[in-house]
């Protein structure tokens, strides 16, 4: 099941498109499939690999401080912490968030519309229309640009997601039970 239903009421679609996207004024079927693209469901061994290793296991100073389990930046003064080690004339912060669920609200709006990760979703997208359920490990090969490391950064996440056999413990059960 999407987020984005095909007899989704008028106004609630309304309202996702004007989250996720910039034109909003007619809805047809071309706006619909575009926004079943873009508004789906991230599998939980993903978002709980990403997590554990931006958080360092929920015990960074930014996650405990700003709820960020997901290392995610901003770059306005004041709308987060300054890392400790920032590199001379960078002015990001560590965006802070008022709870936890925030944190993992915006890491899956990110994932969702950020242009870099466009592959995340059009694989996504694919494996969904041939009627099988992408794994969280299969979508980190999109993650290169989530982390200056590159494909070393998706190496460590797809590790992290066998090792503890995430895939196994909680996509297989969330997809049997969406």
């Amino acid at each position: 099941r999407s987020v984005v239903e095909a007899g989704e009421p008028a106004d609630k679609l309304k309202a996702i498109c004007e989250k996720y996207s910039n034109t909003c004024e007619q809805i047809d079927q071309a706006k619909r499939d575009s926004l079943l693209v873009r508004v789906d469901v991230i599998p939980p061994s993903l978002v709980l690999a990403q997590g554990a290793n931006e958080s360092a296991w929920g015990t960074s100073r930014f996650a405990k401080q700003g709820n960020n389990f997901f290392g995610q930046w901003c770059y306005s003064q004041g709308c987060g912490l300054v890392p400790l080690q920032r590199n001379a004339g960078t002015k990001h912060e560590v965006r802070k968030f008022d709870s936890p669920q925030q944190s993992v609200g915006a890491y899956i709006f990110n994932l969702n519309t950020g242009r870099v990760y466009s592959s995340i979703r059009k694989q996504r997208a694919s494996a969904r229309v041939s009627g099988t359920n992408p794994s969280g490990y299969d979508l980190a090969s999109g993650l290169t640009k989530y982390s200056e490391r590159g494909h070393e950064y998706v190496k460590e996440i797809k590790s992290m997601i066998s090792y503890n056999k995430l895939v196994k413990k909680y996509d297989d059960k969330f997809w049997q039970e969406l």
